[in-house]
């Protein structure tokens, strides 16, 4: 990123990351400034060398991994270009980060994931329709359950809007008209669409929608938002707050919460379709992802099962 551009110009160049993302680069590239301050060096006029000795600075001073490594290289490629190459799609470059990798490797967090029938049958025993049960519980149960039958982020379920939703005796479709971290131009997420399962009123999502409606319509104070805050003031819930109930829901249903974090919901539940024979390309429009080679290679593990309980079964 060239420095004569003005202020409000590379202002509008940062609104291009994503928040998290925007997030992470800043705390390299002030690195970075201040590795080229103390070597007298102009950080948008650096040399390809210049950026692979700062990466070198940093394996050797922080104990970190390819990941975060990998993470500064994407951020020096915003300033850093070779004959108009990114930084980071150099060879030499490459290279580089291939011998960090190798000395220390990230690794998949998941090589397996959960059994995601444990969960459902944990949600089942949640009585939903009884008025008495827990407004909380009811919550929980609607989170996990929108989570793992739209293999959305915790992000695209906070955003469900009821003023954009259709909601019919066989089926419940979202439309999104928020920017997601998938979005992109030319390309958004496709409606969300939920359909009724007869066969367990307990588990049917547009059964829980329709219950959750009517036990939030005098809580609601003109929030639109789909969940809310089972506390007073019944406030729209954050992606955060998401993942916490869903983290907590893995818990209850006997899953380990100290390896599969809120969003290993996403693997589960995609892995499960797949086994079950859905297609590569219908995973990936209802997931929105880019490619199918992301499900494959980030998402897609088999299911843990275990010998004794499955031969039982």
């Amino acid at each position: 990123m060239s420095s004569t551009l003005s202020e409000q110009a590379i202002e509008i160049i940062g609104h291009s990351l994503a928040p998290g993302t925007s997030k992470q680069y800043k705390y390299y590239l002030t690195r970075w400034e201040e590795y080229c301050n103390g070597k007298n060096i102009d950080p948008y006029k650096a040399t390809v060398q210049s950026g692979i000795e700062f990466l070198t600075e940093l394996y050797h001073s922080s104990n970190i991994g390819y990941s975060a490594i990998n993470t500064a290289r994407s951020a020096l490629s915003l300033v850093i270009e070779s004959d108009s190459e990114k930084f980071g799609s150099l060879p030499l470059v490459r290279r580089f980060m291939r011998g960090i990798f190798k000395l220390r490797p990230s690794l998949p967090k998941y090589m397996v994931t959960y059994d995601t029938y444990i969960v459902f049958e944990y949600l089942e025993r949640i009585d939903s329709e009884n008025p008495e049960t827990p407004l909380k519980e009811v919550s929980y149960k609607l989170a996990m359950i929108l989570c793992l039958l739209s293999g959305q982020r915790n992000q695209s379920i906070a955003a469900l809007d009821i003023n954009h939703m259709e909601l019919t005796e066989d089926k419940c479709i979202f439309f999104i008209p928020k920017i997601l971290k998938t979005t992109r131009p030319g390309h958004h997420l496709e409606p969300i669409t939920l359909k009724r399962y007869q066969t367990n009123q307990y588990i049917c999502p547009v059964t829980l929608v329709r219950l959750y409606l009517h036990r939030t319509s005098k809580l609601r104070n003109n929030a639109t938002k789909l969940i809310l805050s089972y506390k007073s003031p019944h406030c729209p819930v954050t992606s955060s707050t998401l993942a916490r109930w869903c983290k907590e829901v893995l818990k209850a249903a006997g899953i380990d919460s100290k390896i599969f974090t809120a969003h290993s919901t996403r693997g589960s539940s995609t892995s499960l379709a797949y086994s079950k024979g859905l297609s590569l390309n219908d995973i990936r429009k209802a997931a929105g992802w880019t490619n199918n080679k992301t499900f494959a290679k980030f998402y897609n593990r088999p299911i843990m099962k275990n010998l004794s309980e499955t031969i039982l079964s």
